[in-house]
């Protein structure tokens, strides 16, 4: 009886001890939260439900949209029109009545969605703002860009646009980081960029279920709350980027050993497609090749060696070239 009472107690205490840790470990993280959120400040992430599903193509913008997003950057508005393109968040004040001189469509991903400023500064509308000052011509610019789409939905975008309204010319954007494809794949759906938002018990221990089924779900409630974690994960981009939890990636395309696939033939391929679209309407088109950022700025690459344990006898960043 002795021993079955001390045994309790034992177990009563390393009870009493662990709460009393967790209580103080919540109070700590909630005294760092209120400090790192008056003094320092982090950009959350906010309002990603700008997508909504759509047969085939899998996935485009709502449409008469009006709202504000942050990727973590700082706010901005983001409004579309009735067929979900980006538009100015003044758009309706300057819209001409006249028709345009010069009408382009332009179509992309992320990089012409451009979801970190106005639209106003996207690609399109600097570019019809240059050749309006240029040539003193009338120019409407459409953006047609969605966020993670890929060639075979930007020629399913251009088989259905082409079709309701007529254009001067066409510019499609390639980014070289994720748009060499080894497939042409012309269905899609919106499960693709789906984000993990529910908690789930894993289906297995693997690395990548255990990820999506717990991690995923937290860092994106997390990330749209705290302002102590995001400073925490900007300071622990290497660390976390070696471990598979951070959007950073090094894309296979620059490795030596890639050299021979055939992703290159693919993409020609599909660039050729898109082309052929283009001139069924006959409507010259130009592809655009985006470059990676550590491209433009060279001494980010020495970060991505460092997040990914790179060997640079391994890669040529000119190869997609």
């Amino acid at each position: 009886m002795t021993l079955f009472l001390e045994s309790r107690s034992v177990v009563f205490e390393i009870f009493r001890k662990g709460a009393l840790f967790l209580i103080f470990l919540f109070l700590t993280l909630l005294v760092v939260e209120g400090f790192i959120r008056h003094f320092y400040p982090q950009q959350l992430i906010l309002n990603l439900r700008i997508w909504e599903p759509e047969p085939l193509i899998g996935w485009r913008h709502k449409e008469s949209l009006n709202t504000i997003v942050n990727m973590g950057e700082h706010p901005t508005h983001f409004v579309t029109d009735e067929q979900g393109r980006r538009i100015n968040y003044s758009n309706k004040e300057k819209t001409s009545p006249e028709p345009p001189d010069l009408s382009i469509l332009m179509i992309g991903d992320s990089f012409l969605e451009a979801l970190g400023v106005e639209n106003e500064e996207a690609v399109p509308e600097r570019i019809r703002e240059m050749l309006e000052q240029k040539y003193s011509l009338r120019v409407r610019t459409v953006n047609a860009g969605v966020g993670a789409w890929q060639p075979g939905q930007y020629l399913l975008e251009a088989r259905r646009v082409l079709k309701e309204a007529s254009y001067d010319f066409g510019v499609v954007f390639f980014y070289i980081e994720n748009d060499c494809v080894d497939k042409i794949q012309l269905e899609f759906t919106a499960q693709q960029i789906a984000p993990a938002t529910r908690l789930a018990f894993p289906p297995s221990l693997r690395w990548e279920d255990i990820k999506r089924s717990i991690l995923y779900p937290v860092n994106n409630y997390l990330e749209q709350r705290s302002h102590f974690f995001v400073f925490l994960k900007d300071r622990l981009q290497i660390l976390l980027a070696r471990v598979g939890l951070t959007p950073y990636y090094f894309p296979d395309i620059f490795y030596l050993k890639e050299a021979g696939s055939r992703k290159w033939d693919v993409t020609a391929a599909m660039a050729h497609l898109i082309e052929q679209e283009f001139r069924q309407f006959n409507t010259p088109v130009l592809f655009v090749l985006l470059t990676a950022d550590y491209h433009v700025y060279p001494k980010l690459i020495s970060k991505y060696m460092k997040m990914f344990d790179l060997s640079p006898e391994l890669i040529d960043l000119e190869q997609p070239n």
